[in-house]
C-alpha cells in the first residue's frame, strides 16, 4: 500500500497536480519530497493486526484537508478514514475508495472463529461495505478478485497497479545464468502474519529437504510470526534465511533477479505487487489459486496452485527444467503491460469523470 501511494503521488505531481499524502506513523512529522506534501500522523497500533496503524485523530485530518482544499480524496484505509467521506460529500469533494484488501478475508484470518463466527464477520463487513458505498463516489479495485467484495450495482472500477521498470528489470541476456538443477534459491517477499500464510513456505522447505534438493529459500519481510517461524527453522535445520524488512528497492530487485522462482503463498492477496516486480525482473512466480495474483501471471510466467506443498515443489522442479532465458523473456513480456504511468493515467481519468459528472455514462457504456 505504501509503495502504491508513493508511486501514484509522484506520477500525479509530474502531471501538474498538487498532492497531499496523510500517513499513520509511530511519530508525527511533515515535509515535502519531490513536490509531494507528506504528513505523518502519530497513530496507534490496530489491535490483533500485527503492526498496522490507524489514524484516529480525525479532527487533525479535517483541519489539514480544510487548509489543502482538495478536489478529490483517495481513501486507502477502510476503517477510521472512511468517516471523513460524509464530510467531503457535504462540501462537494469527490471521494474514491481504494479497496486494497478483501476486508472479510483479512478479518477472518486475524480473528479466530472461537471468538466471533466467520458468518458474523461476513455480515458485519457486508454492512460496513454498504455504508462505504453510500458515502463514497467510487470504489477502485486493483483486480476483479478485489472488486467482488462489492456488488456489481455499485459504481466501481478495476484499475491494475504498476511496476517501476527502471528498478525492477532483468539482467542483460548475457548475464542470465542457466539453470543448474538443485542449486540456487527461491524467494518470497511477504509479511509474516497469519493472513499471508507464511507457514506454507516452511512446508515447502520440508518437502524440498525430503527430496534431497539443494535449493534454499530466502524470505524478505517481517511481522508478528517472525520469532516463532525462525525458531522452527533453526530446530528443524531448514534451508531458509530470513532477511527481514527491506526498504531499498534496488536491493530487493537484486534478490529478485538472482532468484530461481518467486513464491507467493498469500491466499487472499488482492493484487500481489511483489510478484509483479519479480516478473519484471525475469523471475517466474508460483502463487495461490485463491488469490488475485492468478490474474497477474499467465501460463508462460507462472503457476497458480492450491495449498499443497507437494504440488508446489512439483511446480518448482518443472519450472527449473525450463530454459531460464526463455522464462525471463516471458515474464518480462507479461510484466511490461503494468506501469505506474498507465495506472496513474487511468485513475486521473476516473477522477476527472467524477468531477465532470460523466461517470454514470462511462459505467453504463461498459455494461
Amino acid at each position: 500500500m505504501r509503495t502504491t501511494v508513493d508511486q501514484l503521488a509522484r506520477e500525479y505531481v509530474e502531471r501538474g497536480h498538487q498532492v497531499l499524502v496523510l500517513i499513520p506513523d509511530q511519530v508525527g512529522a511533515s515535509g515535502e519530497i519531490a513536490g509531494v506534501i507528506k504528513i505523518r500522523l502519530k497513530s496507534p497500533l490496530l489491535p490483533l493486526s500485527g503492526g498496522y496503524r490507524i489514524i484516529v485523530n480525525l479532527k487533525r485530518v479535517l483541519s489539514i484537508l480544510r487548509d489543502f482544499v482538495p478536489e478529490v480524496i483517495e481513501i486507502s484505509d477502510r476503517t477510521t478514514l472512511l468517516l471523513i467521506a460524509p464530510w467531503a460529500r457535504r462540501r462537494g469533494i469527490k471521494v474514491s475508495l481504494f479497496a486494497h484488501e478483501r476486508l472479510s478475508d483479512a478479518l477472518i484470518a486475524f480473528i479466530p472463529s472461537v471468538f466471533v463466527s466467520h458468518a458474523i464477520v461476513v455480515r458485519i463487513v457486508t454492512a460496513w461495505n454498504a455504508w462505504c458505498a453510500q458515502n463514497v463516489d467510487k470504489i477502485i479495485a486493483t483486480t476483479r478478485f478485489a472488486s467482488r467484495e462489492f456488488p456489481d450495482s455499485l459504481n466501481k472500477e478495476v484499475i491494475a497497479l504498476g511496476v517501476d521498470h527502471s528498478v525492477f528489470h532483468p539482467r542483460q541476456a548475457s548475464e542470465i545464468v542457466k539453470d543448474l538443477p538443485g542449486e540456487g534459491y527461491l524467494l518470497a517477499c511477504t509479511r509474516l502474519s497469519p493472513e499471508k500464510d507464511p507457514r506454507l513456505l516452511l512446508e515447502i522447505a520440508r518437502e524440498l529437504s525430503r527430496r534431497g534438493s539443494k535449493l534454499s529459500l530466502i524470505i524478505i519481510g517481517a511481522g508478528p510470526m517472525m520469532d516463532v517461524l525462525s525458531e522452527e527453522v533453526i530446530l528443524e535445520e531448514l534451508a531458509i534465511s530470513f532477511v527481514g524488512f527491506l526498504n531499498q528497492k534496488e536491493v530487493l530487485a537484486h534478490y529478485m533477479r538472482d532468484a530461481s522462482i518467486f513464491l507467493a503463498p498469500g491466499p487472499i492477496e488482492t493484487f500481489g505487487l511483489a510478484a509483479l516486480e519479480a516478473m519484471a525482473c525475469g523471475t517466474p512466480v508460483i502463487c495461490r489459486d485463491s488469490a488475485a495474483i492468478e490474474e497477474i501471471i499467465d501460463s508462460n510466467s507462472g503457476v497458480a496452485l492450491s495449498r499443497d506443498a507437494t504440488s508446489w515443489v512439483d511446480a518448482i522442479e518443472e519450472l527449473l527444467s525450463h530454459d531460464r532465458k526463455e522464462l525471463a523473456k516471458a515474464c518480462l513480456a507479461r510484466a511490461s503491460g503494468f506501469t505506474w504511468s498507465v495506472t496513474a493515467s487511468a485513475l486521473l481519468e476516473s477522477h476527472q469523470r467524477l468531477l465532470s459528472g460523466l461517470d454514470q455514462e462511462f459505467v453504463e457504456s461498459r455494461t
